[in-house]
This record gives C-alpha cells, sequence and structure tokens, in this order.
C-alpha cells in the first residue's frame, strides 16, 4: 500500500498504469483467472487512494451499492474512449511537473548565488526569510498528523504520512519525523517488557525476581541495537526514494565561509575554544552533581539527628526535611540550566568555525553539544547509581530509590517541558500579533486595513531547526536502554511522551512556528552514530547496574564484582555487535535498486559512444603514429 501511495503521486505514470491494468485486466478475465485477481486487487486499491482526493469521485462510487458495481464503474471511467489505450500513451510525452519543494528549493539555491540571506536578516536590511504556508496543504496535513484532538494522541504513528510531510517540509523535517514515529513503534516492545518486569516482584518470589531483571537488561540491549540497525535500512530506503543518497557529501557553500581562512591559526582557536565551552560545562555539571548529592546527605543527617534547627535558603528558613526533598529536584534544575547556557553559547561560536557546508557544521555542532548533553544529563544518575556508595555510602537500597525517584522526577518534567515550549511560542506569537493589530488600530478609518495572511506569518517564531528535537528523543533513548533496569517503567512512561510529542511538535510545524525553507539530508546524519554509541554504552550500564544494584551482586566482594561486571560487559557487546552484523545497511531490494541506477547512469553518461573491442594479443595502438606508446615515455611522431 505504501507503493501505491507513492506512485499514485505521479500523475502521468499513474494515468498510464490504469490504462495498463484495464487492458491486461480484459485479457486476463476469462485466460487466467488468478492473474486477473491480482490486477484487480491492485486497480481497486489505486482507485481508493485516488477518490480521497477526488471528492465527487467518491460520492458517485459511494452511491453504489455493491463492490461489484463500483469495479465496473471504475473500470469503465478508465476504459477507452473514456481514457486512453496503452498504446497511445508511447506518443504521449511523460513527465511531472516541479512540486512546491522543488520550486522552494531551486529559488533558494538561485538566491544563495547572489546574496547572503541571513547576513541581510542579522543586519536589518530585511526583516525575515520563509517559505509561506498553504492553507491548503496546512489544513491536510492537520486532519491527521498535526492534529490535538484526544483521538488523534493515541493514533498508530505509521509511514502514511512520511512523503506528504517531505513534500511540505523537505527531508530533514521528514526525517525527523519519520525517526519520532519509528521509535514510538518500537518502544511498543520495551514497554510490555517494563509492565511485566515492574509486576514481578509482587507474583514472583525474589530470586525468580532477579532473573527477570536480568533478562529484561539483556532484550533491552538486544532491542536497542536492532532498533539502530533497523533504521538504517529505513534511512537507506527513504534515501533512494527521496533523492538523498549521497547528499551529505554535497551542498552548496555557505556564505560565510572563508577559503582562505580554512586551516588557519584563526579558525584552529575558535574551534579549540568551542571544546573548552565543552570541557566548561561537563565539569560544572559533574561539580555540581556532588555538591547537589552532599547537600542532601547532610540534610538528611540533620533530619536523623531530629535537630530543630531551620536553615537559611535565600530569603527564608526551612527545615531540614524540606531541604532534603529540595536536593532532589536540584539535578533537574542544574540539567535544565546547563541545556539552556550551552543552547545559548554554542551555536553562535559554531557560526564563526568557518565550515563550509550547512551539514559540515551541523554535523560538528552535532557532536559537540551531544557530548555535553550526555554528560549533563546522564552523570547525576551515574553518580548516584555507581559513584555515591564508594564515595559516601549508601545505607541499603537508598541510593537505588533515589536514582528511581530522580528519574520519574526527570521524565515527568521533560514532557511538561516539551508542551511548555510550544505554549511559549504560541503566547509569543499570539503577543506580537496583538501588539500589532493595537498599532492598526491606531490608524484612521479611510486607511484601515486588516492584517494580511502573510503578514500573520511573519508574526510567528522561526523554526530554530531539528537538533534540539533530535537530542531529546536521544537522551530519551539512553535513559530507557540504560536505566530501565533500576526502573523499567521508564520505557512505558518515554511511550507515553512520544505520543504526545508527535502530535504537539507536528502542531508546531503547522501552526506555531513560520514553514521553514526546505534542506536536504541524507538520513539522520551524525545522530546514526550517536544511536550506535548509545547502544554500546547501554551494554556497559546495563550490566554495572546488575553487578552494582541487585541484592545477589551486592554480597559479593569488590574484586568479584569487577570480574564478573568485566566477562558480561564484553559478552554483551559481543553478542550486540553480532546482532547489529545480521541486519545489513541495504536489503536486497535496496542493493537492486542501486545497481539499477548505478548501470542507468553509467549509460547517460557515456551518451552515444561505442565499445572498443580489441583483438587478443593486438599491441597496435589506435591512433597512428602512437605505436611506440610505453608508460613513462612520450609517443615519438613518426616522419
Amino acid at each position: 500500500h505504501g507503493r501505491i501511495r507513492r506512485l499514485m503521486r505521479l500523475e502521468d505514470i499513474r494515468s498510464a498504469v490504469f490504462a495498463m491494468l484495464v487492458e491486461e485486466m480484459e485479457e486476463y478475465e476469462l485466460k487466467d483467472p488468478v492473474e486477473f485477481k491480482k490486477r484487480q486487487e491492485i486497480f481497486t486499491a489505486m482507485n481508493v487512494v485516488f477518490e480521497k482526493e477526488k471528492k465527487d469521485r467518491a460520492a458517485s462510487m459511494a452511491a453504489l451499492s455493491t463492490d461489484a458495481e463500483r469495479f465496473q464503474a471504475r473500470k469503465r471511467l478508465w476504459s477507452y474512449p473514456e481514457y486512453l489505450r496503452v498504446e497511445q500513451f508511447n506518443d504521449v510525452k511523460l513527465y511531472q511537473d516541479f512540486s512546491q519543494l522543488m520550486i522552494l528549493r531551486l529559488i533558494k539555491h538561485r538566491i544563495a548565488y547572489f546574496m547572503d540571506l541571513a547576513a541581510l536578516e542579522k543586519h536589518g536590511f530585511i526583516d525575515s526569510v520563509f517559505a509561506v504556508h498553504h492553507k491548503h496543504e496546512t489544513e491536510k496535513l492537520s486532519e491527521n498528523w498535526g492534529s490535538l484532538r484526544p483521538a488523534a494522541f493515541v493514533q498508530w504513528p505509521g509511514i502514511q504520512m512520511d512523503d506528504d510531510i517531505r513534500d511540505y517540509f523537505g527531508e530533514e523535517v521528514a526525517f525527523f519525523f519519520n525517526w519520532l514515529s519509528y521509535m514510538t513503534r518500537m518502544l511498543v516492545f520495551p514497554a510490555l517488557l517494563s509492565i511485566v518486569n515492574s509486576t514481578a516482584a509482587y507474583f514472583l518470589d525474589g530470586k525468580s525476581a532477579e532473573h527477570i531483571e536480568e533478562l529484561s537488561a539483556f532484550a533491552i540491549c538486544c532491542w536497542v541495537a536492532y532498533l539502530t540497525a533497523s533504521y538504517a535500512r529505513v534511512c537507506t530506503t527513504n534515501n533512494i526514494l527521496w533523492g538523498m543518497t549521497g547528499y551529505n557529501d554535497k551542498g552548496l557553500q555557505r556564505p560565510s565561509y572563508e577559503p582562505l581562512d580554512r586551516g588557519s591559526l584563526k579558525e584552529t582557536a575558535i574551534r579549540l575554544l568551542h571544546w573548552v565551552l565543552v570541557l566548561i560545562v561537563v565539569g560544572w555539571t559533574v561539580f555540581a552533581a556532588a555538591q547537589i548529592s552532599a547537600f542532601r546527605q547532610w540534610a538528611l543527617r540533620k533530619v536523623e539527628e531530629k535537630s530543630e534547627e531551620k536553615m537559611s535558603l535565600l530569603i527564608t528558613s526551612i527545615d531540614y526535611q524540606t531541604a532534603s526533598k529540595i536536593g532532589l529536584y536540584l539535578v533537574t534544575l542544574n540539567i535544565k540550566i546547563m541545556n539552556f547556557v550551552w543552547s545559548s553559547v554554542s551555536p553562535k561560536i559554531a557560526e564563526k568555525e568557518n565550515w563550509r557546508t550547512d551539514q559540515k557544521l551541523k554535523n560538528a555542532q552535532v557532536s559537540k553539544t551531544f557530548m555535553v548533553k550526555c554528560v549533563v544529563y546522564y552523570y547525576p544518575f551515574f553518580y548516584l547509581a555507581f559513584v555515591r556508595d564508594w564515595v559516601e555510602g549508601c545505607e541499603g537500597d537508598e541510593c537505588v530509590h533515589e536514582l528511581k525517584s530522580n528519574l520519574a522526577v526527570f521524565i515527568i518534567t521533560h514532557i511538561f517541558t516539551v508542551i511548555a515550549n510550544v505554549l511559549v511560542q504560541i503566547a509569543m506569537t499570539w503577543w506580537s500579533e496583538y501588539k500589532l493589530k493595537q498599532k492598526l488600530a491606531e490608524v484612521p478609518k479611510d486607511e484601515e486595513r486588516k492584517l494580511s495572511y502573510v503578514e500573520a506569518q511573519a508574526m510567528r517564531p522561526a523554526y530554530s531547526g531539528d537538533t534540539d528535537d533530535y537530542m531529546e528523543l536521544s537522551i530519551s533513548l539512553g535513559f530507557i536502554s540504560m536505566f530501565s533496569v533500576v526502573f523499567p517503567l521508564c520505557a512505558l512512561m518515554s511511550l507515553v511522551t512520544n505520543l504526545v510529542e508527535l502530535r504537539v511538535l507536528a502542531f508546531r510545524m503547522l501552526r506555531v512556528v513560520r514553514r521553514p525553507l526546505p534542506r536536504g539530508q541524507e538520513g539522520i546524519g551524525a545522530w546514526r552514530g550517536i544511536m550506535q554509541n548509545i547502544t554500546y554504552l547501554a551494554c556497559i550500564t546495563s550490566v554495572g547496574l546488575l553487578v552494582c544494584t541487585t541484592p545477589r551482586a551486592r554480597t559479593m566482594k569488590s574484586l568479584d564484582q569487577l570480574k564478573w561486571f568485566t566477562i558480561f560487559e564484553h559478552m554483551m557487546i559481543a553478542f550486540v555487535y553480532f546482532l547489529e552484523s545480521l541486519v545489513p545497511e541495504k536489503s536486497l531490494a535496496n542493493e537492486r535498486i542501486l545497481e539499477a541506477h548505478d548501470a542507468a547512469e553509467s549509460k547517460i553518461f557515456a551518451a552515444d559512444s561505442t565499445p572498443v573491442k580489441a583483438t587478443k594479443t593486438n599491441v597496435t595502438c589506435l591512433k597512428p603514429g602512437c605505436d611506440d606508446v610505453t608508460p613513462g615515455r612520450l609517443p615519438v611522431a613518426k616522419s
């Protein structure tokens, strides 16, 4: 059905296929009922897709009472003399008009050759540059994809809208939502596993529950490995369908790129400064997490001592019980603050790093950003899981319980943060429109005018790119794959979060931000490598948590714990590597398509050249006068 939907988008080819199916059905109707049935099913499926766009045709078909009547009616509409015969298509020039996407891309590339729009906008020569939303297209996409109706949040995130998203927003946006939908579908397995793992303790004895926990950790590592490998194949398929194969090696030169500065001391110093900022943010995160943990322990000790004193906090005094609870939320607060600092400063430095293309700039920025946020987000939880017991000591399962509560607070805060960001953008848009309407109200009545459709869109905030959205998904994937051992419900909560986030972000693209200029992209870019790193990090973390947190493992000596950790961690990584190798990046169908493409490309570039067949043992040069050609010596012309 996905292939039929894609075929139906090519108007001229679609018409030829309809004509061909009608003639073949007439040929096979009496001769071969099986082949006739196959073509009838394809013909019916194509008509159903076609009639979704042709409301009058759909209404006339709905008026008929049986499928047989509808089939005959559709067959008459696509048969001669109502329609062309197959042989008539031989004299018809088949072509496809430029889509909106291609027109926008051509305009963007053409303008980029002559002027730097970003610089003109920065210096105030122009107000903003954006593609105008098409009302009909946004309404069509809003029916299912960008709807905030309650039923939309539980709608299965399939692939039916991928091509429409790509045709309207471009490949960059399409690949993000394709990855979000794919990850959400795949989360069903760990979500069900989390329910089993969470309820095992209530129905099984302690030893059996431990075995379930160990098997769950192994299953989660295998799941994330399969997720990464299988999505690489999905990317390959979409790259072929959308014409993005090899796109990352292409791209227009950025207007701010200075060829003379390439490899210079200035360029090196700026890039080094960016890495210094990485170290500063990482260092502060480690320091802050240690201080917050020490603060909580100090407050809890005061509570145990039943101290009646109160501590001063800013302009008020609080008891130590409250102070210990505040420490729980300070971890999440520190994460959000560091996230804001990095997001504000890092892009400005990256713009000065003199990258040649937008894709290279984006990949470099993504690598640094993930390194920072990986530490910012994960270190406080790693500290609780692996470090604190050695440094400060934990009584019983104190560290595990605190880890679980911190994870729950973070995941719940995450979904509210996503929704809050969209609400803030909506509020900013409303405020801009409100202020402009106030100014228009002051205009004399004889000059009164309303806000135009384009002006209303100009009031919207600009689309900031997909980096932050990918980052949130990657961080969530890391929490699921690494910490499901101690907090199984993490996967179930992330599934619910993704279902909400998918609709909220789609609504944002259609109703809140300006329509971005379409940008091409091969797959998900640098994020694919990041997903693979998360897979191997999950193997190490899951085994480490089993060794450090399960009651049976905690009775071992430290040296024995280290020994078993090393053995099982290596075994897990080896198995995951083997599992990834079983899912090749290209399917057999993809390989055949690419081989056919390479063969066609060779013929096109070869034009009408005639192949030359040399006779065996014939050493005579084809050009007279060049018989004595040898490597390294130019021929001497004969007199």
